[in-house]
């Protein structure tokens, strides 16, 4: 794990490499580590290197899922506990991922709160999904008070507009900005997994309706579920940021 701090204070923390699949979280940590100057106010971690030194999701337990850590726990247990004093210090956290999936990126949040849509502002998200608090093995958004996890698709992923977002939303919420371009959004609150045996159509894309779950699909295609085929929503609430 390596932490870097561009200011005493930090006001946001960066995860990167959640899961040590998905490389942008590298790109990431790489590009702001290269101009620390220009971006006061981080804080960045570069959390399972092991794992992505061996391009594995994880090496024993899901780091998402391991939160709030333990001291004697599993690999990434360890690396949880080392981590969640680490969001605590800053009032604001963003957790990066990546996605096969049709979404381009879409912020993934556990509360609805004015410092979680501040961030969410700065993006050109127009779904975002709830999934509510945890508090045993929660995922790394329930640690902070406005955690937002961000799911880039993976071919988005390497698009200068794809670091640009990031780089708005460093910018926005380190320098206490407000966006001044308004966006309809909807929140999708999400409510459970689809099961295995639930038949989708094939074509099954992501926050439509489908009759057959009954709720609206999230993150359906992504082939890192083993025991279930991607998540629900049954609730939708429209807001403007």
């Amino acid at each position: 794990m390596q932490i870097i701090k561009t200011s005493k204070k930090p006001i946001l923390t960066i995860l990167c490499l959640t899961h040590g699949d998905e490389v942008f979280g590298k790109e990431i940590f790489d590009y702001f580590t290269n101009n620390t100057t220009q971006y006061p106010g981080l804080q960045l971690i570069l959390c399972n290197e092991e794992a992505y030194s061996h391009t594995k999701r994880f090496i024993e337990t899901d780091l998402n899922r391991s939160y709030p850590g333990n001291q004697k726990g599993s690999h990434e247990e360890r690396l949880a506990y080392k981590i969640t004093p680490l969001i605590a210090s800053t009032p604001y956290m963003i957790d990066v991922h990546n996605t096969k999936t049709d979404m381009q990126m879409v912020p993934i949040i556990s509360t609805d709160n004015e410092d979680v849509r501040a961030i969410i502002s700065f993006t050109k998200a127009k779904y975002i999904a709830l999934m509510p608090r945890k508090t045993q093995s929660a995922s790394t958004i329930d640690m902070s008070l406005a955690g937002v996890g961000l799911e880039f698709n993976e071919k988005y992923a390497k698009t200068k507009a794809a670091l640009n977002e990031v780089i708005k939303i460093v910018k926005g919420i380190t320098q206490k900005k407000q966006n001044a371009d308004k966006l309809s959004r909807t929140i999708f609150e999400i409510a459970g997994t689809i099961p295995l045996d639930v038949k989708l159509p094939k074509d099954a894309t992501n926050f439509h309706y489908y009759k057959e779950i009954p709720g609206y699909t999230f993150l359906v295609g992504d082939n890192s579920y083993k025991d279930h085929q991607g998540f629900y929503a049954t609730k939708t609430k429209k807001i403007k940021l």
